[in-house]
């Protein structure tokens, strides 16, 4: 393993800092959260002559590929980004890609051995929070807790899936336990959806807690609710790291692993209005951040047809309600004027905030005309109708009491 660790640690010298993404840019990376920059050649070629080839095979460095050696592919995943493990000794063991380690480990049973995470399980009762990408990892460790990509987890059977589900078996008593918590959401993005790999492995260990008859498994989902989402992004605006650790600690927000056994029956929430407009807001604000992407119109079009949905749904529908319950005509078609004129301006608010955000990114923050002249008419119009017919509603409510 010495070989191995001084392999690594001369592989890291051509990785930089990772940076976290820009809406949590008050956080500080730990320094065993790496970024791969360029083209690996001129590192491989250093290193090949500075160690043997079987030596960087044996990193992991260096694949077997029929009869050539090739660099290893997990270092040049997408994302290219890193997570460090180090023993007691600060003595890299193995690196942790999106794609898995390099010493072919599962993630989640590698992580034991690292020194961050056990400084982590110890300061949070044994939680080890498990997360749906390596960048939501990254970001979880700048706060000082363990975590791990769920990397691996959705298909393990055999040897490794009894021996982590003996190491969080709660009658255990076991000095390797932990609290494996799933994250039912991507905290990178602020998105409150149960990612697929997550919902995966709930499924396997729901079962497992099930059908193994295994009552004390510790195995969680902390699955924010949208008005917790709100929370933490609040908390994230303002830079409030303890606030931010104390709702990802809340005991409350953790979901029991047997509700998603049977992914028919798994917990749904019905979707909301704020999180149908909090999703277009965002794949609008990936598209204004991306050179290219061919597939960012569609995701922007499926989030504006939801979006509309919900304020037909949440908005309109109550308000026409309230309208056809009165029995005065004058009253009806007033109220009946509001909802049109709220369904306008509601559908309208994404538009005027992207309007807005692209005017503050080009640096013309003192423009006041964001949008064009005629979605400015057509937005004044729409406000100056909503107040006249609210006004109007009052007056008319007035009459009919004196």
């Amino acid at each position: 393993m010495l070989m191995v660790s001084r392999i690594y640690t001369r592989f890291l010298e051509h990785c930089r800092g990772v940076n976290v993404d820009s809406r949590w840019q008050f956080l500080q990376p730990d320094q065993d959260s790496r970024l791969v920059e360029g083209d690996l050649s001129p590192a491989l070629t250093s290193l090949r002559r500075e160690f043997g080839t079987e030596d960087l095979l044996k990193a992991g460095i260096l694949v077997r590929n029929n009869d050539q050696h090739n660099l290893n592919t997990k270092l040049t995943t997408e994302d290219r980004i890193l997570i460090v493990l180090r023993d007691s000794q600060r003595k890299p063991f193995d690196i942790l890609t999106s794609a898995g380690t390099l010493q072919r480990r599962v993630p989640i049973l590698a992580v034991q051995h690292d020194i961050h995470t056990q400084r982590g399980l110890a300061a949070t009762d044994r939680r080890l929070f498990v997360t749906s990408s390596i960048e939501d990892s990254v970001l979880v460790r700048s706060l000082g807790l363990s975590a791990v990509p769920a990397t691996c987890m959705d298909h393990l059977q055999g040897a490794n899936f009894r021996k982590l589900l003996a190491m969080t078996d709660g009658f255990s008593d076991r000095s390797d336990f932990f609290h494996a918590v799933l994250v039912g959401c991507n905290l990178t993005e602020g998105i409150c959806e149960i990612p697929a790999n997550v919902a995966a492995v709930a499924r396997d260990f729901g079962q497992a807690k099930r059908y193994l008859k295994m009552p004390r498994l510790a195995v969680s989902l902390w699955w924010p609710s949208d008005e917790e989402m709100n929370n933490l992004d609040y908390r994230r605006r303002v830079g409030n790291v303890a606030g931010i650790c104390e709702l990802l600690k809340r005991v409350k927000l953790l979901h029991d692993i047997e509700e998603f056994s049977d992914p028919s029956k798994s917990p749904s929430r019905e979707p909301t209005y704020g999180k149908a407009l909090q999703n277009l807001l965002t794949a609008q604000e990936k598209k204004r951040r991306m050179i290219r992407d061919p597939f960012q119109a569609t995701t922007v079009r499926d989030a504006q047809e939801a979006h509309e949905q919900q304020v037909d749904r949440a908005i309109l529908d109550p308000l026409v309600d309230s309208a056809m319950a009165s029995g005065d005509l004058s009253v009806r078609a007033l109220r009946l004027g509001i909802a049109h004129e709220s369904r306008i301006l509601h559908r309208m608010l994404p538009e005027v905030h992207d309007a807005q955000a692209k005017n503050a990114e080009t640096g013309d923050g003192d423009q006041i005309n964001f949008l064009s002249d005629p979605d400015w008419k057509r937005f004044e119009a729409s406000m100056n109708m909503t107040v006249r017919l609210v006004m109007a509603e009052a007056r008319l409510r007035k009459i009919n009491r004196s």
